[in-house]
């Protein structure tokens, strides 16, 4: 509704005005992402490790690559990528199920 207001008026707001409208620092308006292209290609090399190992986490899947921890786990972070992880298995045998349904006798 502000949106169409000030363009409805025409009212040229400069960007400190615009930053208090909003709430936010000057800065902040400028703000553009750096590391981008960069994380693409990490990315893909991390995807490429996890094909063949499935179940690596950040910290070995930067000694594959031979790049720091911290970089790697911040990458996956943000492209969501997480290793495999390994269930633990319920029961197989008769008795143990047996065991496991029994109600507690107090």
């Amino acid at each position: 509704m502000m949106a169409q207001t000030l363009s409805e008026k025409k009212i040229k707001l400069t960007k400190t005005d615009l930053a208090q409208k909003l709430g936010i620092s000057r800065q902040a308006l400028y703000y553009a992402p750096k590391r981008d292209k960069v994380d693409q290609e990490i990315k893909v090399q991390i995807e490429s490790v996890m094909v063949s190992h499935k179940s690596y986490g950040h910290k070995r899947i930067a000694l594959e690559l031979k790049l720091n921890k911290k970089r790697i786990l911040r990458v996956m972070k943000k492209f969501g990528l997480k290793p495999l992880r390994r269930r633990a298995r319920k029961p197989q045998k008769k008795d143990d199920w047996a065991k496991q349904k029994q109600p507690i006798k107090t």
